[in-house]
């Protein structure tokens, strides 16, 4: 890897994802919802998240998890650091 750098894609970003129950338009009305997000809604706030793939069918948009789960452990990275924070404005461990 080079052209290494932090992450400030975080906590704000992770407060603006809007988990859904969804089926996919090919599914039944049958079919058990899928929980997950909606690849343009999450494209907004950590566009590198989302994909777009070109297909005999036509174009399939997506969603990488790995960019996800990075600025999931930001955020938490950040949470921690508020609660510590406050923990020792107040005296606490």
């Amino acid at each position: 890897k080079k052209d290494i750098e932090d992450s400030n894609i975080g906590l704000d970003a992770i407060m603006k994802l809007k988990p859904r129950l969804f089926r996919m338009i090919d599914d039944d009305e049958n079919s058990q919802k899928e929980l997950g997000f909606i690849a343009q809604e999450v494209k907004d706030y950590i566009p590198q998240a989302y994909t777009e793939q070109e297909s005999t069918n036509g174009t399939f948009i997506g969603l990488q998890d790995r960019p996800i789960i990075a600025t999931l452990t930001k955020a938490l990275q950040e949470a921690v650091a508020r609660i510590e924070a406050l923990e020792a404005k107040i005296g606490g461990n």
